[in-house]
């Protein structure tokens, strides 16, 4: 696994964690997102997202040399 990756489908979560967990860890912390169903009487039946990959690899690039 490389240190940064942009993919398009599904995280695993429980790979990416013991891939960042070892014996000098202080804290390994996972954030999920969950939407509600319902907003203002409107149910949310599915959320389209899509990445500009070129920009966000320039962008994480940059975040390894500041």
């Amino acid at each position: 696994m490389k240190q940064y990756e942009i993919i398009d489908g599904p995280l695993n979560i429980h790979y990416v964690m013991e891939f960042v967990l070892h014996p000098g860890a202080g804290a390994v912390t996972m954030f999920t997102g969950h939407v509600r169903e319902w907003t203002q009487g409107v149910r949310t039946l599915y959320l389209a997202y899509e990445a500009y990959v070129p920009m966000a690899e320039k962008k994480r690039a940059r975040v390894n040399t500041v």
